[in-house]
């Protein structure tokens, strides 16, 4: 694995960058493009458990603990059509997935630390699976170990 040495980039970009980076990375070094690019990638992971895979609608919201995306899984064996939804209250928008029994959902959205973030699935039938990842971003110095 590459180190990544974040204040060699935070000199290069000293000055240059205003805050959305886009007059800046034409001016960056190979090394520290692909060294940001690390940043975004995710590291570790905490898997939430949820209770209620048996109730035909619920959902649990949270405060993100970092920066990184908020993935959700579920599936159902019963002749029953059924959705779950990842969404982030605090930006607005959401990702869905609706199928038919025997098909599994997965949906995955980038969050901030602080976001107000959810888990939501409902339909005719119950789920046979559920579970919802939180994945720290790798440049996050505040991720879980």
């Amino acid at each position: 694995m590459t180190d990544i040495d974040l204040n060699s980039i935070i000199t290069e970009l000293n000055g240059k960058a205003d805050r959305d980076l886009s007059n800046a990375i034409s001016t960056l070094s190979d090394s520290s493009k692909i060294a940001l690019c690390h940043l975004t990638s995710p590291k570790n992971h905490v898997s939430i458990t949820l209770t209620g895979k048996d109730q035909v609608s619920g959902g649990i919201s949270f405060t993100a603990p970092s920066d990184g995306y908020l993935f959700g899984y579920g599936a159902a064996t019963s002749a029953a059509a059924r959705s779950i939804t990842v969404y982030n209250s605090t930006k607005g928008f959401s990702s869905n997935s609706y199928n038919d029994a025997g098909w599994a959902h997965c949906v995955m959205i980038p969050v901030a630390k602080n976001d107000q973030i959810g888990f939501a699935w409902n339909g005719t039938g119950v789920f046979s699976s559920l579970s919802l990842t939180f994945y720290y971003l790798d440049g996050n110095s505040s991720e879980a170990s």
